[in-house]
C-alpha cells in the first residue's frame, strides 16, 4: 500500500526527472525486493523434495514460473536410490497436459548413480496462471507427470512403465503469493507480506490480547484487573487504528529507509 502510494506520487511529482526518480525508488525499495526474492528462491530451490519413480530411481523437479525473468526452462534431476551400483541408462517421458493440449519432453540419461543428473525440459511451459476469456483463471496445464519408459542395467531392462505422482502446481503458486513488476522484472514479495503480518500479530498481542482469562464469575488475581481493563478500554480501540494496512506498512518500511533494520544475508532466508 505505502509502496504503491509512493511510487505513483514519485511518477507524478518527478515527471521530468526520470533518472532521479528511478534512483529514489531503487534506494527506497530495491534492496528489500531483492531480499524477498532471495528468500523465495531459497524456498523454491531444486532438490528440496525427491519422489520415487519405480523402485530404483527417484527424481526432483524444478518448474520455472511465469514470474521468472529471462529464459524460463524447467528441468528434472534423476538419481539412483542404490549407493552400491549404477544404472546404465534411463528413458523418461515428461508430460504436462490439460483437457485439450499436452506438452511432452522425452529424456534419455546415461550412467545413473546417486549423484543427481539434470536434464532440461524445454517443451514444458512455465507454471502460473493468468486471466483468459471472460476473466476466467487459465493455466498452461492442469497436471504434470513423469513416466519411466525403460530403465537399463547393463544391457537388460530391469524396470519399465512406472510413473510418479501428478503435479498440480499452478493455482496455489499464483493465488497464494504476492508479486510486483518493478525495475525491469517481476519480484516475489511474500517475505515482505510475512514480516508485515508478524508486525500486526505482535501489536495485537501487545495491545489487545488478554493476558489472563478468568472463569465466569471468577475474580482477577491481585494486580491483574487494571491491566486487563486498560487492554479492553484503551488497547483494543487503539489496535483497531494501528492495525490498518498503511500503518503496518509504515512500521515495516521506516526502519528500513532509516537503515535501522538491515536484511541479514546469511541464514535469514533459511528461516523465513
Amino acid at each position: 500500500m505505502i509502496e504503491s502510494f509512493l511510487l505513483s506520487h514519485l511518477r507524478v511529482s518527478l515527471p521530468l526527472f526520470a533518472g532521479l526518480r528511478e534512483r529514489i525508488e531503487r534506494w527506497l525499495f530495491l534492496q528489500t525486493y531483492q531480499h524477498s526474492q532471495e528468500c523465495h528462491d531459497h524456498r523454491s530451490e531444486f532438490a528440496q523434495q525427491w519422489l520415487p519413480l519405480g523402485a530404483q530411481v527417484e527424481y526432483s523437479l524444478h518448474l520455472e514460473s511465469i514470474a521468472t525473468p529471462g529464459p524460463r526452462t524447467s528441468f528434472i534431476a534423476v538419481r539412483s536410490t542404490n549407493a552400491s551400483e549404477s544404472l546404465r541408462k534411463i528413458e523418461l517421458r515428461v508430460e504436462a497436459a490439460d483437457d485439450t493440449l499436452a506438452y511432452e519432453d522425452c529424456i534419455t540419461l546415461h550412467h545413473i548413480t546417486q549423484r543427481p543428473k539434470l536434464a532440461a525440459m524445454p517443451s514444458i511451459p512455465p507454471r502460473g496462471a493468468y486471466l483468459g476469456r471472460n476473466n476466467s483463471l487459465e493455466t498452461p496445464y492442469k497436471t504434470l507427470t513423469v513416466y519411466l519408459i525403460h530403465l537399463f542395467k547393463d544391457d537388460e531392462i530391469v524396470e519399465s512403465d512406472a510413473s510418479g505422482p501428478a503435479h498440480r502446481p499452478d493455482h496455489y503458486f499464483v493465488l497464494n503469493s504476492t508479486y510486483k513488476q518493478r525495475f525491469g522484472r517481476v519480484w516475489n514479495l511474500d517475505w515482505i507480506e510475512i514480516q508485515k503480518e508478524e508486525i500486526r500479530n505482535f501489536l495485537q498481542w501487545s495491545m489487545a490480547s488478554p493476558r489472563y482469562i478468568r472463569a465466569r464469575g471468577g475474580k482477577y488475581p491481585p494486580g491483574r484487573m487494571l491491566p486487563e481493563i486498560l487492554r479492553r478500554v484503551v488497547g483494543r480501540p487503539l489496535f483497531r487504528i494501528v492495525a490498518r494496512k498503511w500503518v503496518i506498512s509504515l512500521v515495516f518500511w521506516i526502519p528500513i529507509w532509516l537503515r535501522i533494520n538491515s536484511h541479514k544475508k546469511d541464514g535469514e532466508a533459511q528461516d523465513s
